[in-house]
């Protein structure tokens, strides 16, 4: 085998094995939205609630908009959403 099977994989769910990136996910998969609506239904700050966003980014699963003063963001890839309820089902096991 290969040393670098599944690297992009494994990368991947090592992003969304945290539950701050998967509330998130699970809130801009209802609708986008700003820092400051996400920090209020995370109930953590602002500095961390941007380090999580610029993850998620990076991995290209969310992407921004800027209105003004704010920037909105919203899910790129909605694939991790079956991904997200395959693993629901998957722990409920």
């Amino acid at each position: 085998m290969e040393n670098t099977m599944f690297s992009h994989e494994s990368r991947l769910l090592r992003i969304l094995g945290s539950r701050p990136r998967l509330l998130i996910i699970d809130a801009l998969s209802k609708r986008e939205h700003n820092v400051t609506e996400l920090v209020s239904l995370l109930g953590c700050d602002q500095t961390t609630c941007s380090k999580h966003l610029a993850i998620l980014k990076a991995a290209s699963l969310v992407e921004d908009r800027r209105e003004g003063s704010k920037t909105f963001y919203r899910l790129k890839n909605f694939g991790v959403i079956n991904l997200l309820l395959h693993a629901k089902m998957l722990a409920r096991q």
